[in-house]
C-alpha cells in the first residue's frame, strides 16, 4: 500500500490534512530496528517504566501516570497512559538494536538531569 495522504480528526476544530510524509517513516534501512522493536517495547515497560514515565513527564510535560511504550521507528518512541498519545521525537534517527539503547540510555540521563 502506498500513502497518498491522510485526514486527521482528533476532535471538534482539530482536524487536517495530511501529506504522506506527515504520517509515514521509512524503514528501508532499519530492518534491525523493525525485528527488535517487539521485544524493545516489552523490555522498555516490563524493566525501564522509571525511564517510560520520565520521558513523559520531563521531556514531553505530560501528566504523571502510567506511561507505556506503544511503539517505536526509527523517529521516535510512541507513549500512552490511558486516551492521552504522545510521541517522543528522537534527536537523530535510529536504524539499529544498538543505537536504539544508547539514545534511550542517553534520553533517561537528560530527563533525570532536568
Amino acid at each position: 500500500m502506498a500513502t497518498e495522504s491522510a485526514h486527521l480528526n482528533a476532535g471538534f476544530a482539530r482536524a487536517a490534512d495530511l501529506a504522506a510524509a506527515d504520517v509515514t517513516t521509512e524503514i528501508v534501512d532499519a530492518r534491525e530496528l523493525v525485528d527488535a522493536e517487539a521485544s524493545a517495547v516489552t523490555h522498555m515497560n516490563e524493566d525501564h517504566a522509571d525511564a517510560v514515565k520520565l520521558y513523559a513527564t520531563k521531556l514531553l510535560g505530560a501528566e504523571h501516570g502510567p506511561w507505556r511504550v506503544t511503539g517505536l521507528d526509527p523517529d521516535g518512541l510512541d507513549l500512552a497512559c490511558g486516551d492521552a498519545i504522545i510521541r517522543l521525537p528522537f534527536p537523530e534517527r535510529v536504524t539499529t538494536a544498538r543505537r536504539l539503547r544508547e539514545v534511550l540510555a542517553d534520553l533517561a540521563k537528560q530527563a533525570r538531569a532536568g
